[in-house]
C-alpha cells in the first residue's frame, strides 16, 4: 500500500509540475482559471505544492537536496521568461514568492525532526534521580 501512495504522490508531483510549466509558457493565459490569486501567491502555492509532494514521493532524498531541485526550477522559469522566449517577464518578487513556498512546505518537516532529535535525546539521557525516589 506504501508504494501505491508513493506512486500517488508522485503522479500528483508530475501534474503540479505540468500545470507550473503550462502556466509559465502559456502566452494567452488559458490555464488562468488554476490561479489561486495575484502571480506572487501562485509561486508561493506552487512552489509549495512541488515541494510538499516532492517530498512525499521521494522519502529518501535529503529536504534540502529538494528544496535546491524546486528552487533550481523556479529560478531557471525566470531566466527563460527574462530572455523573452516564455510569456511574462522575470521577476524578484516570483522568485521570494518560491522560496516562501519552499521554507513553508520545509519548516514543518524541519520543527518535526529537530522535536524527534529532542525527544530522542530525552529518552537516551540517564535519569538524574535515584531509582525509586
Amino acid at each position: 500500500m506504501a508504494r501505491l501512495w508513493t506512486w500517488l504522490f508522485r503522479g500528483t508531483f508530475l501534474a503540479v509540475l505540468a500545470l507550473a510549466f503550462a502556466g509559465a509558457v502559456d502566452a494567452d493565459e488559458r490555464v488562468a482559471m488554476f490561479r489561486v490569486g495575484p502571480d506572487q501567491v501562485n509561486h508561493a502555492v506552487l512552489a509549495y505544492a512541488l515541494t510538499l509532494f516532492c517530498v512525499a514521493s521521494f522519502r529518501r532524498a535529503k529536504p534540502w537536496i529538494i528544496s535546491l531541485a524546486v528552487m533550481s526550477v523556479g529560478v531557471s522559469l525566470e531566466l527563460i521568461q527574462g530572455a523573452g522566449w516564455f510569456a511574462g517577464d522575470a521577476q524578484l518578487g516570483d522568485l521570494l514568492a518560491d522560496v516562501v513556498g519552499v521554507v513553508a512546505a520545509l519548516l514543518p518537516l524541519a520543527v518535526g525532526r529537530a522535536q524527534g532529535r529532542v525527544n530522542e535525546g530525552e529518552r537516551l539521557r540517564p535519569s538524574l534521580t535515584a531509582p525509586g525516589s
